[in-house]
């Protein structure tokens, strides 16, 4: 059976079409982990979910991240005074509020707030203070989805204030100030290396020609793939790092993809794709296509399949927001949180708010792969925990109470 871990976050990955300012391009950020699982798994101490055979952690810096990183510290001091704001009413149509107050989500968000250096009660208590209630809830009609409840000025209110908060108590060394780095990749990428590896391996190693290729399709920063590439041993022409943007990394062949349309997106990959058909031996992608949109993702599923060699195998680590109310990541301001909590930086429009994400569920995940040609492979897809008693489909995976983010893996084959 295939010992595997199913513990994803974030993801550097591609855009959904080209964005307006940096804030847009938050695609990536926090992960808010389990409390229980199984109990005979052992719990991590950070984003805990399935420990069945080690930790995958949390992708790389996203684009944001990696923006705001430059600008100058006062920067933050822009952000709105919440202090000097009217919140009156806040928690009324405010989805910020709606989420985060929620009883089902404050143990696991207070929890991942802890992991990042913030004092996660004390998050709550500002929060509450900025909504002005901690009671009211919109539950009834509450699908996460921003074309159900638009994003309104009171969101950013109070993301704003929250924000400025979460700096405040950093400046005055209540709160630790780590940075994205070591919070988000402690080990460098060597679990999902280890990863790569028992895919590769189990039930059965798999067979492909040539030398060995590999490609990582939103790569972020490039810490997974070159974490692969060392396990392997896999030169730099033969470690592809796809994204809609060029990684700055000598180790790895970067490609950096055009987002701007889906036209431009289609030529960007056949560009990509020329002389390099039928080559990758393991291609990977973690937690990228809920940014891409239905037509782009067709496009990259099409790619995939033919940039891959026969008896090659393409591993996807998704989330599966197809239950509703999942208030984890309702609204995609787990996207934003992280940036948030490591550079003070916060959207300053409604529109901002506004990422285009969109959840599959395990099923539909699997359909839409398959269909650009690739094969879903069930056994190198299941999760056997560490102390034998079960083998887990992806769908179970999911499915295990007080998995936030609905994290699962999915592995295909070419043939």
């Amino acid at each position: 059976m295939l010992l595997l871990a199913v513990n994803f976050s974030y993801s550097a990955g591609m855009c959904l079409k080209p964005f307006e300012s940096p804030t847009n391009m938050a695609e990536n950020a926090g992960k808010l982990g389990l409390q229980q699982v199984v109990s005979a798994v052992p719990q991590l101490t950070r984003h805990p979910v399935v420990d069945a055979a080690y930790s995958i952690p949390s992708d790389d810096i996203p684009s944001l991240m990696g923006l705001s990183a430059k600008w100058p510290s006062w920067l933050k001091w822009l952000l709105p005074n919440h202090r000097t704001q009217s919140t009156e009413g806040s928690a009324k149509g405010c989805a910020v509020c709606d989420t985060w107050l929620h009883p089902d989500i404050q143990t696991d968000l207070e929890g991942y707030l802890r992991t990042t250096g913030v004092s996660g009660k004390g998050f709550v208590n500002e929060l509450s203070l900025l909504c002005k209630e901690n009671g009211s809830y919109s539950t009834q009609h509450y699908t996460g989805l921003w074309k159900d409840e638009p994003p309104t000025d009171k969101d950013i209110v109070v993301l704003s204030g929250i924000t400025r908060w979460i700096q405040t108590q950093k400046d005055a060394n209540k709160s630790q100030s780590w940075n994205y780095d070591k919070f988000a990749k402690p080990d460098a990428g060597n679990s999902t290396a280890k990863l790569v590896q028992q895919v590769m391996t189990q039930p059965t190693k798999i067979r492909v020609a040539g030398k060995v290729r590999i490609l990582d399709f939103g790569c972020g920063s490039g810490t997974d793939i070159i974490a692969i590439q060392k396990v392997l041993k896999v030169k730099k022409e033969d470690t592809l790092c796809y994204d809609i943007f060029k990684v700055n990394r000598t180790e790895v062949t970067a490609v950096a993809l055009d987002g701007s349309s889906d036209a431009a997106y289609s030529n960007s990959l056949d560009q990509a794709l020329s002389g390099n058909e039928g080559s990758v031996h393991v291609a990977i992608s973690m937690v990228t296509f809920h940014h891409i949109r239905l037509a782009q993702r067709q496009a990259a599923y099409r790619f995939l399949h033919d940039i891959i060699a026969p008896g090659g195998i393409f591993i996807m680590a998704e989330w599966d927001n197809s239950k509703n109310p999942n208030r984890q990541i309702h609204y995609d301001l787990i996207h934003f949180l992280t940036s948030m909590v490591f550079e003070a930086f916060v959207p300053r429009k409604k529109k901002d708010l506004e990422l285009a994400t969109e959840y599959l569920s395990v099923d539909n995940w699997i359909a839409e792969v398959e269909h650009g040609g690739l094969t879903y492979s069930a056994k190198r897809s299941s999760v056997m925990l560490k102390d034998g008693s079960m083998t887990l489909s992806p769908q179970e995976v999911a499915d295990i109470p007080g998995n936030s983010n609905r994290d699962f893996t999915l592995v295909w084959t070419k043939k």
